[in-house]
Formats: structure tokens, C-alpha cells, sequence
């Protein structure tokens, strides 16, 4: 770098940092954001006076986003400003607002009194041609920059230019956010606006313009929120007191009102019809006109009355009701402002409700409670909020706010005197049994939030106090809502976050919002970092110099060309804040060559004297110093080597090559082989590589391909067999398999398959453990005895609830069977081939137990006669049955031997002689077996058998004897 260059640099360094500011300036949000809010009080206030309409219309929606915001946020805070404009005008509010400029202009007076110093030594030398060059330019370039301020300064300028885009900016805002929000995917490009930010942004503004306008004019912005602010006004007032002390007063004069008789005398004394008497005493109040009166011209705009009340003219009374409000605003009041609330005449009495645009009149009859002015006003406020725009503008036509009639219509309301039986009811209130625990949770409930609000505001003090504490922050106001704590001040941008204080400090009460100022904490730390930013930016250094730093003095150590280190030592006094240079460790390169060559060439000698290293050439390039050469892979490191022997600055270039000897050949045929299974050794002889023991095929195959590494040239494998093959002699001799089982190994898996005897299975294969095999599949392999039970299973084809088992060759039946099928499985099992034993004991006779019954019932029927063969008509039925008992056993005996049969056996009661009773036995036997083979049993199932004794000779006669039995038995061959 010349002379000229740098004196250029150094006088005009200052004004070209002044254009990267500017630059930075404009180009940073957070700046130029700080700039706008500076002008845009001026420029809202010019577009204001000059088109309003328009700004009207651009802060609308931000503007109801920020109220609405703010009030669903916190009502009761939003409404405190606004309850007291409804009542006096609101105080001026006082706004506490500073800002702070710290150091900022010292640190640029510093650097001016060093240029300044440095200009007055270059003055002293003869380069006037070439300081009227560079003052020429800088003419030229500080006119631009004069400009350019010139116009950034005029805040006139500013706001006019802001004026104009302020309402096409913020209605933009707003319409980007509606399109967002009714087309949810937005096209690519699309502008991108957060009206949620823009709300945030205007609430402190609109909030204090709210302020002023209520402090300004009160009864303008009440009226214009009256509709809005009339349900949070009456949540303030106690009107639930005065309601009670109200009932409490009624319920007293309740209690001593005469009964129906006393009520006549009363109008008899009194001359005062009955009707008015008996009204007076069961009625509480009753609403019987209402009207709704226009407030500003006193025209009548709705009435409502009772059937049966005499009504007169309506215009006339809503006139003269106008007419006493002004009358007794004129002579009696001294402000000019106090209304007329109500007006007593005789029985009755009016009640008024105003708003803004509209009076409500009731026209009562006896007490109404007190709470029904609030339902007045609410009704009122109801209606402003619906029609407000109609009933400003009412032209005397009732037809224009004929929509208020229905709500007009919920103030006509009655209310009786309880009866007694109500008045029972009522003796133990619901609401007085509540009170007192609702008291106490109340109570309780407020003692809390009292509590909770401490602790809430000593964690903030707590927070605060870190805050101020914390280096490089300036708390300045502190403003706080139900959710978060909001910071106003300054910050050094090289301190740390709001947010990384309250981790450390444990704050998470509420949520923190920061506004900061940024300004420069003039502290040694941060004075520290900023010179050491701005030195890493000047100094530039190669990689042969170390930077390090003492506070704020810069030590370099190393070697570099002169001309650096004359321009850092000439040109080191110029940094700002720079206390001090320390050069003592820092040599010039040619000085520093000489001073480690020596070092420099035991460093070649160890190289050259290392196994696998060959040093091509050396010298010095690029004020390094370097080294050409052949290195193997295995071979040391020379990187560890130059950090052991301190060798620094030194740049390296290896080209890989491959060592001949022998230690390098074996640890490449190490490397390739690995990993070597413990079963194989080897061993390298010259370039012949001998291999012996067992190994799997894989590496095998592998260990033939060795021949790839440099230095060998031959594989002997002689003497290496494979695994596998070994673990299949070691296994057929262990296990003596049968020539229908094979046996085949792979990978040190053992797979058996083929067809085995099951004492093979359970006593030589199951508990063997083979060296070197570590697994068994036996997926292939078949049990004999599994295949003969499938042949058993097909052959004999068993019926549901019978088993089959095949072990070792003997076949098990069990389960249950009808006799048929157990004799047919009994007569085929003897058949099956390679079945060496049969037990079939097991099997049981499905059908025993019903055989039983059926015998059983057969042997206990009996019949009745009538008289000779004639068979008494009720048995019928068991004839029946008999028969079909008789059929089912002869189905489940077939087949069985002998068969059976069913004894038939006439009986008489012994009336007349023994060749008549012998004769009668046998002809009722035979009648009652032609019957039952008439019902399907077949006749050999059926023989007619004669009793042992026959009687005879009896006297009397006894039914039970006329009888026929039966009798299971077996067939004789």
C-alpha cells in the first residue's frame, strides 16, 4: 500500500463511516422505525388537519382492534378513564418521557483529536499537490453527505412525505389481513402484514389520545360511547344495597297490611272505592305508560299504556315533561347541567332515564324498587347501541324507530304482594342461607388475590433490581397490566437480553416487553469487545501472527513481512480506545527463518530417519515454510512429530506410496485380513504368505485374494481347511444320524432335515451341544411319529370328539365315540403300517348313558286296560312315547351282539277262572305289541312273554293289575 493510498484512507476513513451508517441506517427496521415515531405525531397531526377523512378511514380498523383489544383485555381498566369523563371532565394527564444520548459524542471527539493530530504531523511534509486532490474529493463527497443529512434532518419534510403514505400504509396493513384471514393459503409474493403488530403499536398512541380527548371534551366522547360504557358503569355502583334496604322498607309494610275485611271498612271510612283500596294493597308497582321522548327537540317518538288506563294526549305530556326539565334547570340550577330524575303526582310517578339522543319516561303506580332504573337504562343503552343512528336523527315521523317498541315493550312490568303462602316460603330465604358462605369465600377469595398481588410485586422489584444491576442496561419506565411487565430504556447491544435476566433470576410471573434505545456503555468489558471487534477488522494479521489482549491493550506475537508490521505500528495509535501495542514477541519473517533453521533441519532429519518417509524437498513459500515428499500410510505422523519438535508454520504435502519392508507388508496384510478368526495362524516369508488352520469360506475366499497387497505375491493354503466342513464331521460323528436324516452346516450352523424317530429327536438331538456350532435349525425336520399320526388321520378318519396320539410308534385313541365307530376305529388301526402298539382304552361309548335312561324308562312304563283289551284313552301318549323310546334304543344298540329285545308281559286282576286270566294276559300283550308296530317298532324287537303267576279266582275287581309292562333284555342266539 503507497503513501497516497493510505492518507487517503485515513482522511476520508471518517467520512465514509459516516456513509456506512447511513447505509446501516436506513437499511435497519428497528432504526428506522425509532425515526418514524419521531415525525409521526407532526405528520398524523398535518394529515389531520388536511385530510382527515383519509385518516379517519386508515385508522378505523387498527384503531377498533386496539379498543377492543384493550377492553376484552381489561375492562375495568379501560372503562376507569371513561366512568369519569361520564361524571367531570377527566384531568390532564401528565406524560413523563425522556431520553438519554450517553458517550457517544466523546468517543467520535476522540477520534477526531487523532485525526486531527495525525493531519497536523502529514502537514508538516511537502504533499501539497496531493492534499488539494484529496481535499477536492472530500469537498465533493462531504457536499453529498451534507445533502443527504440535510435531508434526513428535516422532520418537516419527513412528516409531510409520511402524511401521505400513512393512511395507504395502515389501510393496506389492515386489507392484507383480511384477505389473510378469508383466504387462508396465500399466494406466493403476497403482502405479508401482522395486524395484531400494527394494534400493538397503536394502543399506547390511541390510549393517550383517548386520554386527551376526555380531558379535552368529555361529553363528546361519553356520548359517543355511551352504548358501550353503560353495562361496565353500572357494574361500579352498589345499586344491590339500595335495592335491599328498598325490599327490606316494602316487606315491613307488608307485614302489617290488613286483611280483605279490613280494606272494605277502610273504604267505607275513607269514601275511596274499594277497587283503589284493594290495588293499593296487593300492589307493589306497575308500570302503566311509557314514553320515549327525542332529548334534543322534546318530540314524542313511541308510548306505550296498560288496556284500561286512561291515556290522554301523549304529545302533550311529552311536551310539558320538556317543559318542567327546562323550567327547573333555569330557575334552580347553578350549572346549567343537572336533569330531572323523577316527578310525584298524587298516585303516581314518573321516572327519567336520559341518553345521549333519547329520554325514557315511566309512569308508575305504587313503589317500584330502586333496581329498576338500572333496567331503564339498560333498555336505553340497548337502544342507542341498535338505533343510535335513528334516534339521533329523528325527524318526527314514529314510524322511523318503530324497531324500539319491542324493547320499550320490557318496561311495562307488575309486581304484586306476595301471598301468605308465599310468604311462608319465603320465611327462610335461599339467598340468606348462601350469604354467609358465600361471604366467606368471597372474603377468602380477596384475602388471596391480595396475597398473590404481594408476592406478584416483590418478584418484580426483585427482577427490576437485577435489571439494574445487570451491565449495559438502563431501566427508564416501567409500566405493568395483568399479563406483562413493559420496560422502557437503554441497552448496549453487546449486553445481555431482558429475557436471559429473568431466566437467571427466575422470573416467570408475568410476560416481559422491552423497548430499548441502543446506546454504548462506556465500562471497561464492553470498551473491550468493541475494540477487539474493531481491531479484528484493521489488523488483518496472517496465520504466522497470534492476537491477544490485555484490557485494552493488543499484544501480537509470531512473525510477519515487515511492511505489516511497520503499518500496525504506524498506524495502531489511530484505534479508538487502544491503550497500548506490545511488539516484543513479533519478528520479521527474514529473522525468524534464520532463528529455527537449525530447528528446522532436525526436524528434516527426523523425518528422513523415520520408517515409511521420504523427504523430496523443502524451502519457504508464502511466508511458510514447506516440505515435498512420500509418505505410507502406516507410517508415523509427521504432524505429531512437528508438534512434539515445535515446528510451527509449516505447510506439508505428502504423496502416498507404499514401504516394501517387511514390518510395513505384514501390517497391510494385517489390515486386509482382519478380522483373522482365532483358528487361523500365519505367517509371511519374504513375499510368500503361509496360512494354516480353519477358517469360513468367506474369509477364505478372501484370504486367496491377498495377493493384492503390495508385497506379496504367493498364498500357501495348504494347510487351511474349511469350517463348516470340519463342524459336519464333528456333528455326524457326535450324532450318528439314520440315512433318512441329513445334516448340513453352514456359517457354523448346523441344518438337520429328513425323517427321525422320536427317542432320536428326544435323546441325542434336543440335549446335544457341538463345539463350534452355534445354532441347530431343525425347521426340515420331520418326527416319524408326526407322519404316521397323519397317515393315522387319514386313514381313520376319526369322528369329532376323538383323538389320536402317536409316540414312538404306538397309537393312542381317546375321547368319546358312538359303539359302531369305536369298533370300526379298533378293527382299522390294526391295519395301519409302521404302527407298532394299539390302546384304545380310552375310548368311551358316547351312548352308554343314554342307552340307560332309555332301558330304564322302557322297564318302568306300564299301561292300564279299561276292561279286556280295551286300553284307557289317557295313555295315549305313553303308547306313543314308548314307541318312539323303544325306536331310539333299537338305533343306538345297532350292531351290538347279542342285540336286544323287549319283553311285551300281560297282566290281569284275577276275575273268573285261569284258562280266562291266562288267555286275557296273552291277548293284551299281543294287542299292545300290534300297536307299537303300528308305530314304526320293528316286530323282532318285540316278543310277548306270559307272567310267572296268574291269578285267578278273585273276587273283587282292581284296574291296577289291568295292565301291560315291559322289559329290556337280550336276545337269545
Amino acid at each position: 500500500m503507497d503513501d497516497y493510498t493510505r492518507l487517503r484512507k485515513l482522511l476520508l476513513q471518517d467520512e465514509q463511516d459516516r456513509l456506512d451508517k447511513l447505509d446501516q441506517r436506513l437499511n435497519d427496521p428497528q432504526q428506522r422505525s425509532r425515526e418514524t415515531a419521531e415525525v409521526l405525531p407532526q405528520a398524523i397531526h398535518l394529515l389531520a388537519q388536511h385530510k382527515p377523512a383519509h385518516l379517519q378511514k386508515a385508522l378505523q380498523t387498527p384503531v377498533e382492534n386496539c379498543v377492543e383489544t384493550s377492553f376484552q383485555a381489561d375492562a375495568q381498566k379501560f372503562a376507569k378513564p371513561l366512568l369519569n369523563a361520564m361524571s367531570q371532565p377527566l384531568r390532564k394527564a401528565i406524560a413523563d418521557s425522556f431520553k438519554s444520548i450517553r458517550e457517544f459524542v466523546q468517543i467520535n471527539q476522540e477520534q477526531i483529536v487523532a485525526l486531527e493530530a495525525r493531519v497536523q504531523t502529514l502537514e508538516q511534509r511537502d504533499w501539497a499537490g496531493l492534499l488539494k486532490q484529496l481535499e477536492q474529493r472530500e469537498h465533493n463527497i462531504l457536499a453529498q453527505l451534507q445533502a443527504f443529512e440535510t435531508e434526513m434532518q428535516d422532520i418537516d419534510k419527513r412528516s409531510s412525505e409520511l402524511a401521505q403514505i400513512l393512511p395507504v400504509a395502515i389501510r393496506k396493513a389492515s386489507e392484507a389481513q383480511m384477505q389473510r384471514l378469508e383466504t387462508p393459503a396465500e399466494p406466493a409474493g403476497a403482502l405479508q402484514v401482522d395486524i395484531e403488530e400494527l394494534s400493538a403499536s397503536l394502543k399506547g398512541p390511541v390510549e393517550r389520545s383517548l386520554r386527551q380527548s376526555i380531558s379535552d371534551d368529555p361529553h363528546s366522547l361519553a356520548n359517543a360511547l355511551f352504548p358501550i360504557m353503560g353495562p361496565a358503569i353500572r357494574k361500579s355502583i352498589n345499586e344491590s344495597i339500595k335495592g335491599l334496604v328498598q325490599n327490606l322498607n316494602r316487606t315491613i309494610e307488608r307485614s302489617l297490611s290488613p286483611q280483605g275485611m279490613a280494606w272494605r271498612l277502610e273504604a267505607l271510612r275513607s269514601g275511596r272505592p274499594f277497587a283503589d283500596i284493594v290495588l293499593q294493597k296487593t300492589l307493589v308497582y306497575r308500570v302503566e305508560q311509557a314514553f320515549l321522548i327525542h332529548r334534543e327537540t322534546g318530540l314524542l317518538m313511541q308510548h306505550l299504556h296498560l288496556e284500561g288506563v286512561a291515556v290522554g294526549d301523549s304529545d302533550a305530556v311529552s311536551g310539558m315533561l320538556t317543559a318542567i326539565q327546562d323550567f327547573i334547570r333555569d330557575s334552580f340550577s347553578t350549572t346549567k347541567k343537572e336533569e330531572l330524575d323523577s316527578v310525584d303526582i298524587g298516585d303516581f310517578t314518573v321516572w327519567l332515564e336520559r341518553g345521549p339522543y333519547a329520554v325514557l319516561a315511566c309512569v308508575m303506580r305504587g313503589t317500584a324498587p330502586y333496581a329498576f332504573r338500572s333496567t331503564m337504562r339498560a333498555l336505553l343503552e340497548l337502544m342507542h347501541a341498535r338505533y343510535g343512528q335513528a334516534l339521533e336523527h329523528f325527524s318526527g315521523d314514529s314510524t322511523e324507530v318503530e324497531l324500539c317498541r319491542p324493547l320499550l315493550q320490557k318496561v311495562m312490568q307488575v309486581e304484586e304482594v306476595p301471598s301468605e303462602a308465599a310468604k311462608q316460603k319465603r320465611r327462610f330465604s335461599p339467598t340468606l342461607i348462601l350469604l354467609v358462605p358465600l361471604t366467606f369465600v368471597i372474603g377468602g377469595w380477596v384475602g388471596y388475590r391480595q396475597w398473590h398481588h404481594y408476592l406478584l410485586q416483590q418478584h418484580i422489584v426483585h427482577y427490576l433490581h437485577a435489571l439494574a444491576q445487570e451491565p449495559g442496561i438502563i431501566v427508564t419506565d416501567t409500566q405493568q397490566d395483568e399479563n406483562y411487565l413493559y420496560l422502557r430504556g437503554l441497552r448496549d447491544p453487546l449486553a445481555r437480553t431482558h429475557s436471559a435476566v429473568a431466566a437467571d433470576t427466575g422470573f416467570v410471573a408475568l410476560g416481559v416487553s422491552a423497548h430499548w434505545e441502543a446506546y454504548q456503555d462506556m465500562s471497561a468489558p464492553f470498551v473491550e469487545q468493541r475494540l477487539q471487534a474493531q481491531a479484528a477488522r484493521w489488523l488483518q494479521p496472517p496465520e504466522s501472527v497470534t492476537v491477544g489482549w490485555q484490557g485494552s491493550a493488543l499484544v501480537l506475537s509470531g512473525h510477519a513481512d515487515r511492511d505489516w508490521i511497520e503499518r500496525i505500528q504506524n498506524d495502531a495509535p489511530m484505534l479508538a480506545g487502544l491503550s497500548g501495542l506490545d511488539t516484543h514477541a513479533l519478528v520479521e519473517n527474514d529473522d525468524y527463518w534464520q532463528q529455527t533453521q537449525a530447528q528446522f533441519d532436525a526436524f528434516l532429519k527426523a523425518l528422513n530417519s523415520t520408517p515409511g518417509i521420504i523427504v523430496v524437498s523443502s524451502g519457504i513459500e508464502n511466508n511458510k515454510r514447506f516440505i515435498n515428499g512420500m509418505r505410507d500410510p502406516l507410517a508415523a505422523d509427521p504432524e505429531h512429530t512437528a508438534a512434539q519438535m515445535q515446528i510451527r508454520s509449516l505447510d506439508m504435502r505428502w504423496r502416498n506410496y507404499q514401504d516394501l519392508t517387511p514390518e510395513f507388508v505384514r501390517q497391510r496384510a494385517a489390515q486386509y485380513l482382519a478380522p483373522v478368526p482365532d483358528t487361523v495362524q500365519y505367517q509371511i516369508e519374504g513375499n510368500l504368505l503361509r496360512l494354516q488352520g480353519h477358517a469360513p469360506q468367506a474369509w477364505l475366499d478372501k484370504a486367496l485374494r491377498v495377493t493384492s497387497v503390495a508385497g506379496i505375491n504367493q498364498v500357501d493354503a495348504s494347510a487351511l481347511q474349511e469350517t463348516d466342513q470340519i463342524l459336519l464331521a464333528r456333528a455326524t460323528a457326535q450324532l450318528q444320524p439314520e440315512a433318512s436324516i441329513k445334516l448340513a452346516v453352514e456359517h457354523s450352523v448346523l441344518n438337520v432335515s429328513g425323517v427321525a424317530e422320536q427317542a432320536w429327536l428326544e435323546e441325542v438331538l434336543t440335549p446335544a451341544k457341538i463345539e463350534g456350532i452355534a445354532q441347530i435349525h431343525t425347521e426340515a425336520l420331520q418326527s416319524r411319529d408326526a407322519l404316521l399320526l397323519a397317515q393315522a388321520q387319514i386313514q381313520l378318519k376319526p369322528p369329532v370328539g376323538v383323538q389320536l396320539k402317536v409316540h414312538r410308534r404306538h397309537l393312542k385313541l381317546s375321547g368319546q365315540a358312538s359303539l359302531p365307530d369305536i369298533q370300526r376305529l379298533r378293527s382299522e388301526a390294526q391295519a395301519l403300517e409302521g404302527i407298532q402298539a394299539i390302546d384304545s382304552s380310552e375310548l368311551q361309548d358316547q351312548d352308554a348313558p343314554r342307552r340307560e335312561n332309555l332301558r330304564q324308562a322302557i322297564d318302568n312304563t306300564k299301561l292300564l286296560f279299561i276292561d279286556g283289551t280295551e286300553l284307557d284313552t289317557r295313555q295315549q301318549r305313553a303308547m306313543r312315547k314308548l314307541a318312539q323310546q323303544i325306536s331310539e334304543l333299537a338305533t343306538l344298540n345297532a350292531g351290538l351282539a347279542p342285540p336286544l329285545q323287549v319283553a311285551v308281559t300281560g297282566y290281569t286282576d284275577g276275575l273268573g277262572s285261569q284258562e280266562h286270566n291266562s288267555a286275557l294276559s296273552r291277548e293284551r300283550a299281543q294287542a299292545i305289541r300290534q300297536d307299537l308296530i303300528a308305530a314304526g317298532v320293528p316286530p323282532n324287537l318285540l316278543i310277548v312273554q306270559m307272567p310267572e303267576h296268574i291269578l285267578f279266582g278273585e273276587q273283587k275287581a282292581d284296574l291296577q293289575q289291568r295292565k301291560v309292562v315291559f322289559q329290556v333284555m337280550n336276545a337269545h342266539p
